[in-house]
C-alpha cells in the first residue's frame, strides 16, 4: 500500500457489551471500557463466577449477566480520521472507515507517476 493511502491511529477505546438480565424487570445493556486484555479476562472470570459486584458495582439485582459484543473506536491524532468496529453476538460485524484521508486527489497522480518511474 502505498504512503498516501495509509492512515496513522493513535488513540484506541475498547468497551465490552454485556446483556443484563435483572431478577426483576426487562434485558438491558452495558458497556464497561476496558484498558488492557487483562480488563477483559477479569470481566468474563468475574462473570463466569457470578460475581457480578465485582464487573457492575452494585450487581445485587443482576441474575445473569453475558457478553454480547465489544465495540473499538480509534482515531488519529487530528481527529479527522475515525474507525468504528463493531462485533455482537458472533452474528455479524461492522466496520465504518472516515476514507476523507484516503480520497487524496493527488494519490492517482502519485500512483501514476511510480508506475512512470518504475518503483
Amino acid at each position: 500500500m502505498s504512503d498516501e493511502n495509509k492512515i496513522q491511529l493513535k488513540e484506541f477505546n475498547i468497551h465490552m457489551i454485556f446483556g443484563i438480565q435483572p431478577y426483576n424487570g426487562e434485558m438491558y445493556e452495558e458497556e464497561l471500557e476496558i484498558s488492557c486484555i487483562e480488563d477483559l479476562w477479569y470481566s468474563l472470570e468475574q462473570i463466569s463466577k457470578r460475581k457480578f459486584k465485582d464487573v457492575f458495582g452494585d450487581g445485587s439485582d443482576v441474575a445473569h449477566a453475558e457478553l454480547t459484543g465489544l465495540k473499538i473506536k480509534a482515531k488519529d491524532e487530528t481527529d479527522t480520521n475515525k474507525i468504528f468496529f463493531l462485533l455482537e453476538n458472533n452474528a455479524y460485524g461492522s466496520i465504518t472507515v472516515d476514507y476523507s484521508k484516503l480520497n487524496d486527489e493527488n494519490a492517482d497522480k502519485i500512483q501514476e507517476i511510480r508506475k512512470i518511474i518504475g518503483r
